[in-house]
């Protein structure tokens, strides 16, 4: 998980596309 705040849209880019995983991400690009 430590790599979603030092790499959120490559993170976000390598996981599946699911709800909570997506809320995650959106959370990570603008926080």
């Amino acid at each position: 998980m430590k790599y979603a705040y030092f790499n959120p849209h490559l993170w976000c880019e390598q996981l599946p596309i699911e709800l909570e995983l997506v809320v995650m991400c959106v959370m990570a690009k603008y926080s």
